[in-house]
């Protein structure tokens, strides 16, 4: 029964310690195409220039940047006409190239579904189960010390545990940089992490992916009623 068990947990560690490393790949995706997309700082920087515009005259006309909870509410913002938004207005006078900005975003929208604090209670699990297993066995071969059987299954959940705590080395350093990453990403867009968790920050850049590919479908169906009419 205590081999079944230990087959068990075998099974399930290698299964979770495989399915930790891909979301933490996606991770690491997500965080360099927010940090590398060029057309994407180019837009902020608009938006910013657009906002000092509006607020010219008041004491928030000359703002250096903005926090990044605006940008799922632009497409809220109406202009005179109820059937433009300011997002309309910045959709279309931001250069064309740049538009397409949202096509680089490809991780986001699975980094969105991932968490680091359910990555980190994992290992942390994992590794009590673990050193409950390595202790459990190192007893178990005390009293077993003379029968063949026992020593050989030791000896492989000794290996295993060596093999195990290795990963779960290898994963709380990954997870340590990718908290790491995810400061240095709060810093370049001037937030602090401590206001802005991370699933609030990825559930922010997709709703504004979302709404800006949203404005781009609605300006491209104006243009061709305009056309038409």
């Amino acid at each position: 029964y205590q081999r079944r068990v230990h087959g068990s947990f075998g099974m399930e560690f290698k299964e979770n310690v495989e399915k930790i490393q891909r979301d933490l790949q996606i991770l690491d995706l997500a965080f360099e195409e927010l940090k590398n997309n060029n057309s994407l700082h180019k837009i902020l920087n608009i938006i910013l220039q657009v906002g000092n515009q509006l607020n010219s005259g008041t004491n928030k006309g000359n703002a250096n940047g903005f926090r990044l909870s605006i940008l799922p509410r632009l497409h809220m913002t109406k202009s005179n006409s109820e059937s433009i938004t300011l997002l309309h207005y910045i959709v279309k006078i931001t250069p064309e190239y740049d538009q397409n900005w949202i096509k680089s975003i490809k991780w986001v929208p699975k980094a969105v579904k991932l968490s680091l604090d359910n990555a980190k209670d994992f290992v942390k699990h994992m590794s009590v189960m673990l050193e409950k297993l390595v202790l459990e066995e190192a007893n178990e071969s005390l009293d077993h010390t003379d029968n063949n059987l026992e020593i050989n299954f030791g000896s492989k959940v000794k290996a295993f545990g060596e093999w195990a705590y290795q990963h779960l080395r290898t994963l709380q350093e990954e997870m340590t940089r990718m908290e790491t990453e995810f400061i240095n990403i709060m810093n370049f867009y001037g937030e602090d992490g401590s206001e802005l968790d991370y699933n609030a920050f990825m559930s922010t850049m997709l709703s504004f992916k979302e709404s800006w590919e949203k404005a781009q479908l609605d300006l491209q169906k104006k243009n061709v009623n305009n056309k038409n009419n």
